[in-house]
């Protein structure tokens, strides 16, 4: 694999269409770092036009790296929020998601220390309803919905499918307004 910023952007929006983590490769970590070293080196013997162009393109590896991180780490704590060890990870990703298992595991521990196992509601999802609403409100932050999505942000006059206990959170707080449906 001779990783580009072309095949980078790709990878990303692979991963953002994908409800899961998307497989990467194991070499995936060595091969940004040699596209990060591989563009200082050409904006160093660069002038003009082309040092300017291939700053824009470092600019853009690194934007979309870092994206690609984000996006990977959030799918990867909600697996793990769930007891699941993330699939689709390369080693070194999946060396560190195990750590941080075990740590929110051992902090599950704390939070639960003198309760039982038999005493630790089982907490089975039903098939969630859905509410659609209207914001009445920009909402910059995102929402974790109870379906282990993640929803918004929001401007004003959006609409949206949330699951409905989610939105009566939106509704009760001035928000959103529920869309009556006219049937």
């Amino acid at each position: 694999m001779d990783l580009s910023t072309d095949e980078l952007v790709r990878i990303y929006r692979k991963e953002l269409a994908s409800a899961h983590l998307v497989e990467l490769p194991d070499e995936f970590h060595s091969e940004a770092i040699k596209l990060i070293a591989r563009l200082r080196s050409e904006i160093k013997r660069s002038e003009g036009l082309k040092r300017d162009l291939l700053e824009e393109e470092f600019k853009e590896a690194i934007f979309f790296l870092d994206r690609l991180y984000r996006v990977r780490v959030i799918k990867a704590m909600q697996e793990i929020a769930q007891g699941k060890i993330p699939s689709g990870t390369f080693e070194r990703e999946r060396t560190s998601f195990l750590e941080i298992k075990q740590l929110l595991e051992n902090l599950r521990r704390e939070y639960l220390a003198g309760v039982t196992v038999a005493e630790v509601p089982v907490l089975i999802p039903a098939e969630t309803t859905r509410t659609l609403v209207t914001f009445l409100t920009d909402l910059h932050e995102k929402i974790p919905g109870v379906d282990s999505k993640v929803y918004g942000p929001f401007r004003a006059g959006d609409i949206a499918n949330l699951p409905a206990p989610n939105a009566e959170v939106m509704i009760k707080h001035g928000l959103a307004r529920k869309i009556e449906s006219v049937i």
